[in-house]
């Protein structure tokens, strides 16, 4: 397994502390740290280039299906790019 580690904006009306999403298709979480959240997001080992490959959209859709008050819409995506 190897895990993607980055940060998105915080919005006030988000939930506050640690939040996290397992299921039988992904794994991933959120820690609060005030004004960004630092997300984990666990993938298959060595499936990075695939991921790339599919595109910064369906990266942006797991993330919304996984943790949907993110929002799929927010400007705070437009921090997220390949």
């Amino acid at each position: 397994m190897d895990v993607l580690w980055f940060r998105l904006p915080r919005l006030t009306t988000d939930p506050a502390g640690l939040v996290g999403r397992f299921s039988r298709s992904s794994l991933m979480g959120a820690i609060d740290r005030g004004e960004y959240f630092q997300l984990a997001v666990v993938i298959k080992k060595g499936s990075i280039d695939v991921l790339r490959e599919r595109g910064i959209e369906l990266f942006r859709q797991r993330l919304h299906d996984g943790l949907p008050w993110l929002g799929i819409e927010s400007s705070c995506w437009n921090h997220l790019t390949t």
